[in-house]
């Protein structure tokens, strides 16, 4: 049998012209490494601090493992994911490039899986579909953002389970060897549900793919039957399952609220329109904010209907066309739709308190829309007359030039955390996160007059959002006027009663202002929701100095060192608190 799947296996990747997947296979990889340089020099950027750099969970054999036992060990549940961060970091701690580099490896591999899934379902111009890809700028964000390392790993194993199932229903495959080919086929089923899983665990994005196999089944058999359906029911019994994880998980980051109260028309109308912004970039990728404008939703407005209609006329047209013109149209634009579905408005995902709609969205869903153009680009380029052919080949390479010059300047905005929000802003001067995300930078580097505008502007633009009122507060301390910050806090506390971060600065500005036992109340709630936020621990055991109880202190400052390693500030308190048993609180500080 191993013998056998083995065999099955290089003719998988090798699709019967092993020199030419090869080449192309080597040439998308060359590609993907030339147009991604600038991200060599690019740093951490927002939620990448979260992830790798500030990630206590990341080291040691106990990390790995509360990493796939822990579903809260990380901000959503992608074991996966987060064991590929674990290992770079026991290797190469927080140097950047490597993280980098391992993105864009995996992009290509997307790529090279994408060339040899078009090549076994006879698309013409494969290569050139897996080089758009490589190339378009939708992609960047997935590539040079290192947190989304989510999207690329999980694309890699996507592709490659959908290849092996692929292989499995004898797709564009020769007829199996009545020697081997059960035992060969089952391999290749078991093979292909393994790595869903492992795209589910590096993802949930990826939950679609069973409905993808479906379309691809039904374009190329002439009917579907249950012997084609039923062996994909495991697959859909993985994906629901890491669906509803994923959703409880994301209403405990915080997806539930006013923000997504809507009703199913408001949502319609969302997706719509956001269905129509995903294509757009595709076809058309000017205008790449890393944060877009937030779309107000209005039933009222006859004009955002329009959105959901057209789509749905698009669908019906090429419905009553799959005669004419055959089934390729409806699947592509069908697995668009499907791939790009858990983002366009139905589920409650965190992200749309701040905008409706983000490139790396489309990440999965991108190839196709991009397949059709290089189809088309093929066919020309494959008839008979010269011009028209000729044509074609540089219309095809203007494409690529041009895309992957678009991306080559997109990725200088994730230079480091300043020039991200930066470039946010001047592009979406009505993001309020980015305003406060710069605000917050700032005001760690010492420049409080700026900070102060950001901040400010991020309140007046987002005052329902709890952390623009926390923000503001932290911004209060810093002024010394730890009274004029607890209102601050209190109202972002009354936004969102689970926010820790206003419950931590809470508990600083009581502490500041002298009312300990507020301080202790309040740290001891931050603990009981998150037990590994230093500054909380930190805070308690000053709090507890105050109170005589030193022993607890120390082992608060001990668990606030374990995890914020060499922090000065806890090493110091740790040591006074060591040498002070019976004396004073002198010398402490938050």
């Amino acid at each position: 049998m191993s013998r056998a799947l083995g065999d099955e296996m290089h003719e998988l990747l090798t699709m019967r012209s092993g020199a030419y997947f090869r080449v192309g296979a080597v040439c998308l990889v060359v590609l993907a490494v030339a147009v991604y340089i600038p991200s060599f020099t690019n740093g951490f950027v927002w939620d990448d601090s979260d992830n790798v750099a500030q990630k206590a969970s990341l080291t040691g054999v106990a990390g790995l493992v509360r990493i796939w036992t822990d579903p809260f060990a990380n901000q959503q549940y992608y074991p996966i994911t987060h064991t590929t961060f674990w290992i770079e970091h026991s290797l190469w701690g927080l140097a950047p490039l490597p993280y980098h580099v391992d993105n864009i490896l995996l992009h290509a591999l997307c790529a090279v899986f994408i060339l040899a899934i078009l090549r076994r379902l006879a698309v013409p111009g494969a290569w050139l579909a897996a080089a758009f890809f490589v190339v378009h700028p939708v992609n960047v964000e997935s590539v040079a953002w290192i947190t989304e390392r989510k999207n690329v790993l999980s694309g890699a194993f996507f592709f490659a389970s959908a290849l092996a199932y692929l292989s499995y229903a004898r797709i564009g495959d020769a007829p199996p060897d009545k020697r081997s080919g059960g035992q060969s086929r089952r391999g290749m089923y078991w093979c292909s549900l393994g790595l869903f899983v492992c795209a589910l665990l590096s993802k949930t994005a990826t939950c679609p793919l069973p409905l993808a196999l479906v379309l691809i089944l039904w374009w190329k058999k002439d009917r579907l039957r249950g012997r084609d359906m039923y062996p994909l029911l495991p697959f859909v019994g993985v994906a629901a399952a890491m669906g509803v994880v994923t959703t409880l998980l994301e209403k405990h980051l915080g997806a539930a609220g006013s923000v997504w109260n809507m009703t199913l028309l408001e949502k319609t109308l969302v997706a719509g329109r956001a269905l129509w912004f995903y294509a757009a970039k595709a076809f058309w990728p000017a205008g790449i904010i890393f944060i877009y404008p937030r779309w107000t939703v209005d039933p009222r407005a006859a004009w955002q209907y329009l959105y959901p209609v057209a789509a749905l006329i698009v669908f019906a047209g090429l419905w009553l066309l799959r005669k004419r013109m055959g089934k390729g149209p409806l699947v592509a634009v069908l697995y668009f739709l499907v791939m790009v579905g858990p983002a366009l408005g139905f589920l409650n995902i965190y992200f749309a308190r701040y905008s409706f709609v983000q490139d790396h969205f489309q990440y999965l869903g991108s190839i196709g829309l991009l397949a059709p153009v290089a189809f088309v680009l093929a066919r020309g380029a494959e008839t008979k007359a010269g011009p028209r052919a000729g044509l074609c080949v540089v219309v095809a390479c203007l494409i690529v030039v041009v895309l992957a010059s678009i991306s080559w300047g997109e990725q200088h905005k994730y230079l480091n955390e300043e020039s991200l929000w930066r470039a946010t802003i001047a592009a979406n001067p009505s993001a309020a996160i980015a305003h406060s995300n710069l605000g917050k930078l700032l005001l760690d580097r010492g420049d409080t007059n700026e900070a102060g505008v950001e901040i400010a502007r991020a309140l007046r633009l987002g005052p329902q959002y709890a952390e623009m009122w926390c923000n503001y507060g932290i911004w209060l301390i810093k002024f010394d006027s730890p009274a004029k910050a607890v209102p601050y806090f209190r109202r972002s506390l009354e936004l969102n009663p689970f926010y820790i971060p206003a419950l931590t600065n809470i508990a600083l500005a009581d502490l500041k202002r002298g009312r300990v036992d507020l301080a202790e109340k309040d740290a001891r709630h931050a603990l009981k929701l998150d037990d590994r936020l230093p500054d909380a621990h930190n805070i308690l055991g000053i709090a507890l100095i105050h109170r005589r109880n030193i022993e607890e202190a120390i082992i608060h400052f001990r668990a606030a060192l374990s995890l914020d390693p060499g922090n000065p500030g806890y090493q110091r308190n740790l040591d006074l608190a060591l040498g002070m048993r019976h004396s004073g609180l002198s010398g402490l500080r938050v």
